[in-house]
Formats: structure tokens, C-alpha cells, sequence
């Protein structure tokens, strides 16, 4: 399927939400045409001219939740990611919008998440230094108006959105086979 792609410095795994602040026209031609169903791609801009690497192929399929125009004049956007998508290559519209070929990747299957995790210690210790987290930042709280602290899955991919990870990080944890790495990672992050 061809949808279109934001370039942005934003790591983004499913279920995950995030605010956008949208004053190009390009984009607002993007967002006007994404209304709906069709969503559009949010690709990390470093991996764009990379996208004949296997790793750097990854983006995250996004719908608009939510809208309005900010104090700023601009239009403020709620997206939520509705899933991964590996972008194949990438063509160059007449005001700059880039539109990719992209194909839907599941993300951590449930064949790749070791049943013995999701009862751990250590994955109910992630799930509740999230939940303090998400009590301490209103602006998190405001963002997710329903929660999934019980999803451990869920849990894990929020912790990895919110920390600062360096790309090669990111590309790591965005592939499908990463969990049983990303809850290793998070464990020795979070509780040190």
C-alpha cells in the first residue's frame, strides 16, 4: 500500500500515542488526506536515504485520534500507532510530501514473548514504575486516556517510547523479533 510519510525524529511503537505539531503545507495536505481510515507513516528522518538496510526499513503506521488548533495558530495532532510497516522505497511528490510503499510488519508476534514473562517480577516492577510515571506527568496521563498496565507488552513498548534511545537503539527494538532484547534492556535500565 502507498501511504504517506513524516519524516520525524519520533519513536513510535503500536498502541503508542503522540502530539504533532503541523505548519508545512505539505503536511497539511498529509494530514487532510490521512483523516480516516488511510493514516499515514511516521519514518524516522536518518533512516529515510537508508532504506536499503533491512534494519532502517521500519516506520509506524499512525491514524489521527484527535485535533485542534493550538494557541500558536498551528494544528496540533493526536496520532495513535496502529501498527509497524516495513517502507520499501519512497517517491517525492511536487511540494516535497514523500509517499512510500509499505507493507504491515507485526510487530513482537506472540509467538516471540516467553509466556513465564508477562507473571515476572520484574515485569509487574516495569509496569508499576510506569504507572508512577504516568501519575507524576499529566501531559502522559492526558495522552493515553486509557492505560494497559495489566499488558505487560504494552508496558515494555511505552517505556521504550519514552526513554532517550539512540537510533541504532530504536532500529533495534522497532524489528519484530526484538522483545525478548527490549524487556533485557528496559531491566537493566529501569531498575538500576
Amino acid at each position: 500500500m502507498k501511504l504517506a510519510l513524516f519524516p520525524l525524529p519520533i519513536f513510535l511503537l503500536p498502541k503508542g500515542r503522540t502530539r504533532l505539531r503541523v505548519f508545512e503545507p505539505r503536511y497539511k495536505r498529509l494530514v487532510k488526506e490521512s483523516a480516516g481510515d488511510t493514516g499515514f507513516v511516521i519514518l524516522p528522518y536518518e533512516n529515510l536515504p537508508n532504506l536499503d538496510d533491512p534494519i532502517c526499513r521500519w516506520g509506524s503506521h499512525v491514524q489521527i485520534v484527535d485535533f485542534e488548533t493550538g494557541n500558536d495558530g498551528l494544528l496540533h495532532i493526536d496520532v495513535e500507532c496502529i501498527g509497524m510497516v516495513e517502507v520499501a522505497d519512497f517517491e517525492i511528490e511536487h511540494d516535497e510530501l514523500k509517499r512510500g510503499t509499505c507493507a504491515p510488519v507485526d510487530h513482537w508476534p506472540s509467538n516471540t514473548i516467553d509466556p513465564e514473562f508477562a507473571v515476572s517480577d520484574d515485569a509487574q516492577r516495569l509496569a508499576d514504575n510506569l504507572a508512577v510515571l504516568f501519575d507524576h506527568n499529566p501531559e502522559l496521563s492526558e495522552m493515553y486516556p486509557t492505560t494497559m498496565f495489566d499488558s505487560k507488552v504494552w508496558v515494555c513498548r511505552r517505556w521504550l517510547e519514552l526513554l532517550p534511545l539512540k537510533r541504532t537503539e530504536q532500529n533495534v527494538f522497532a524489528q519484530p523479533n526484538s522483545f525478548r532484547r527490549a524487556f533485557q534492556f528496559l531491566s537493566s535500565i529501569v531498575f538500576e
